[in-house]
């Protein structure tokens, strides 16, 4: 009987778009592997800041073929379907670049699939990197799951995340042969393509499953303009997508509401604006510390008085992004219904 162990060939598959200050750090997770990939193809959507050339530089180095394709459509979707077009390995794994791979990554995510030949499509649970009190506390209030991971035992783990778990594009890994079934990754949206991809693979019946020990690292909004960008992005585009965000934050985006509208009414009758104002700031120092209490029973310890700062501020300014951009959304979706079909029969259409 052979006594040699099976292996799968990993390809890792990202798209980018000026990435030059992050290519070091998230290639070299790669090259930080306790199993290598075989080779890490790179969709540049038109960089101009130097990201192909320091990308391929990492090229042969242990044997690995590192390189760069075109990616005309410019958006993720696209990046990550033409890395997939000319990927030679038996697995896709992918995550968004500049995020760090864990060391025990592309080992867990190969050891899924080798256990369940069945297994169409995964992904893994992901936790913040986080430096500064702002970033803390962004973790802690827009991704609280992710803020837990260093916190949680194995068992917490699995139940934690596989509860709330969706494969994501910041941590995936597909099978070329589910991905085509799939007809690839949407190219035509800016945002939430992952989401359509995972929509789709329940859709047409894949074998999906969590893997706890495929960990990546995302990086945190470092300031209030990344956070409101993000944000805004997110509830715009899953507006136009008609996916459920408008429920999930229903409460959120009431009190939201009404705080601008009584602050557009201190034009007219001015206690309507500080009342609004300290409704608003009620209404978010309220739910940090709720999250806060929450995340102590994993945690052991309080924030700092800097993170429950920027907790209550980060409630408020993400209440307001949330808010703007499902409304800008709902108005663009109105305004292009054809779009916005062409999206859910995308999802709903029968394998190809």
């Amino acid at each position: 009987m052979s006594s040699e162990v099976r292996r799968l060939r990993l390809s890792v598959i990202m798209p980018a778009l000026n990435e030059a200050a992050a290519v070091d750090a998230t290639i070299g997770s790669l090259f930080a592997q306790t199993r290598l990939p075989d080779e890490i193809i790179i969709g540049d959507g038109g960089s101009t800041d130097g990201t192909g050339d320091l990308v391929r530089a990492w090229d042969s180095r242990q044997g690995v073929c590192v390189r760069c394709v075109p990616n005309p459509a410019r958006f993720a979707g696209g990046g990550r379907n033409v890395a997939a077009a000319v990927a030679t390995g038996d697995l896709l794994v992918g995550m968004d670049f500049g995020n760090l791979a864990a060391p025990g990554y592309l080992a867990a995510m190969e050891a899924a699939f080798l256990a369940d030949p069945h297994l169409d499509y995964a992904g893994g649970p992901h936790t913040n990197l986080a430096r500064t009190a702002f970033e803390h506390a962004y973790g802690a209030m827009i991704d609280p799951w992710g803020y837990l991971m260093p916190h949680l035992d194995q068992v917490e783990a699995r139940r934690l995340c596989g509860e709330q778990y969706r494969p994501g594009g910041l941590n995936f890994a597909i099978t070329p042969g589910f991905l085509r079934r799939c007809g690839g990754f949407p190219d035509w949206v800016r945002a939430c393509e992952d989401g359509m991809l995972t929509r789709r693979a329940y859709v047409i019946g894949g074998r999906i499953a969590y893997v706890p020990d495929a960990m990546v690292h995302w990086h945190a909004a470092s300031g209030s303009g990344e956070l409101w960008n993000r944000l805004h992005g997110y509830a715009r585009w899953s507006a136009r997508l008609r996916f459920n965000h408008v429920a999930i934050h229903r409460n959120r985006l009431i009190v939201a509401a009404c705080v601008v509208a009584l602050l557009a009414g201190g034009a007219w009758w001015w206690p309507a604006a500080p009342l609004g104002a300290a409704l608003g700031f009620g209404w978010a120092a309220a739910r940090a510390l709720h999250w806060w209490v929450k995340l102590r029973r994993y945690t052991r310890s309080w924030p700092s008085p800097a993170e429950l700062g920027w907790s209550i501020w980060i409630q408020l300014v993400s209440d307001v992004a949330l808010l703007r951009g499902l409304a800008s959304g709902t108005v663009e979706r109105l305004r292009e219904p054809a779009f916005s079909r062409r999206c859910r029969d995308w999802i709903s259409a029968p394998a190809v």
